[in-house]
């Protein structure tokens, strides 16, 4: 009896052990990257080569610090929800804040053979490798605004239709896509100190894109934002690169993730008065920022 009892747990704990290890050494296509609680410290320098700017200072060093509420990267789906950033610039005497409610990356659509007729990878498990070439995104409530300009811009609400060169519920997506998208979104800059506010229809038209080598990504981003009803005299472009590598530390476990990588930025903004964002230089129509990123989370789901 001891035996077959004895036979009985070492089986069981044989195959707990060989589904952790499934789990979390080589996750299934339907598990992948759930951070919540992430930590953001940045350090790096900003600056623009307008003249001229006043009595401003055209660079400054800057520390920022922030969070991320939670992220999810998962087949066909990128997602961050309450992101928030402060940004010091000395120099420029003034501190950059900067937040979303969320922000839809994209939502790409699919079916699943032969067993769903639409595919949501992150509940419905694996998916096939010929959908997922059409999605969306958008963002909700993006506010950003400098303390001593006293401007505040805030992006209500944009939704974009995305395009996928590659099938979102394939195993590369994790490591190489690119994504065109067209949108449109409702901006509202506040003018505090003369106490007026200008609401701004934009088209947005980019794309983003994502290239892995070994651990380290390449992530970059383009953007390109025409007033819908002055799309000559105001308008915004916006580029970005990140490239990052990801590991662990412990934290609530010992596998929660840990980013570092490095983030550059450079917009132009035809009519200042109308641009806002975490990488802006006030009053400037050309904006550059570099910055260095270490982000802990503070609780991974599956793999870090």
């Amino acid at each position: 009896m001891r035996t077959t009892r004895g036979a009985l747990i070492v089986s069981v704990v044989s195959v707990l052990a060989t589904i952790a290890g499934t789990a979390f050494a080589d996750p299934p296509l339907d598990l992948a990257e759930v951070d919540i609680a992430t930590l953001d410290f940045g350090a790096g320098a900003l600056g623009t080569p307008d003249t001229p700017l006043g009595d401003a200072e055209h660079a400054s060093a800057e520390v920022s610090a922030g969070l991320t509420g939670a992220h999810a990267e998962l087949l066909g789906l990128s997602a961050r929800i309450f992101t928030f950033r402060a940004s010091a610039r000395p120099s420029l005497l003034t501190t950059n804040v900067s937040g979303t409610l969320a922000d839809l990356d994209a939502w790409m659509i699919g079916a699943r053979y032969p067993d769903l007729s639409h595919c949501l990878a992150f509940v419905s498990g694996r998916c096939d490798e010929d959908t997922g070439y059409l999605g969306f995104g958008g963002s909700v409530l993006e506010v950003a605004g400098d303390t001593d300009s006293g401007q505040v811009g805030m992006r209500f609400i944009e939704g974009d239709a995305i395009a996928s060169v590659t099938p979102a519920f394939g195993g590369d997506w994790r490591k190489f896509r690119l994504l065109p998208r067209l949108g449109g979104s409702l901006d509202m800059v506040v003018h505090v100190p003369e106490e007026t506010h200008d609401l701004i229809g934009r088209i947005t038209a980019g794309f983003d894109a994502l290239a892995t080598g070994g651990s380290v990504r390449f992530a970059p981003t383009f953007r390109y934002r025409p007033s819908m009803t002055d799309p000559a005299g105001d308008f915004a472009i916006e580029a970005t690169l990140s490239v990052m590598t990801r590991t662990h530390w412990e934290a609530w476990h010992n596998r929660d993730a840990l980013t570092i990588g490095l983030e550059l930025a450079y917009s132009y903004d035809s009519d200042p008065s109308h641009a806002f964002g975490p990488d802006r230089v006030g009053g400037a129509n050309n904006s550059m920022v570099a910055r260095l990123v270490v982000s802990p989370t503070i609780f991974t789901v599956g793999p870090p």
